[in-house]
């Protein structure tokens, strides 16, 4: 009885302990940005009746590379591509740290809550995109 009892309690200790995780928070704070991240903005022009597209598209990679294309489009088609920057990332609080292929680095405010992710530039402007 007494082996019986000692399994038991050594049996509830490993799944208390296996029960039991750290926080949620990513060992990579990189991991949080992980994927793509869209923003997407139409207009109608009354004249016409064109509608008018531009969507700006950050993709991040495990590998801590990243990139921001923009794109617009005329009635669903896709008029013009711009890749606006490739660079290596990391994340550190609320700043988002880049550095270009030429070397030149930047740092930007990001702010991530759910599935949405806001990023103000040194200019003052900010863009609120939605994970894909």
């Amino acid at each position: 009885m007494k082996k019986v009892f000692s399994l038991m309690l050594l049996l509830a200790t490993m799944l208390t302990f296996a029960a039991c995780s750290g926080d949620d928070e990513p060992e990579n704070p990189n991991e949080k940005l992980w994927g793509t991240w869209v923003y997407e903005k139409s207009t109608t022009n009354e004249a016409t009746g064109i509608v008018i597209s531009v969507e700006s598209v950050w993709t991040f990679r495990t590998n801590n590379t990243c990139d921001w294309v923009m794109q617009t489009k005329l009635d669903g088609e896709i008029f013009q591509t711009k890749n606006l920057l490739s660079a290596k990332y990391s994340l550190n609080g609320s700043t988002l740290s880049l550095t270009y292929e030429n070397g030149t680095k930047a740092d930007l405010s990001i702010s991530l809550s759910g599935n949405s992710m806001t990023i103000v530039t040194d200019e003052g402007t900010s863009m609120t995109h939605y994970r894909k």
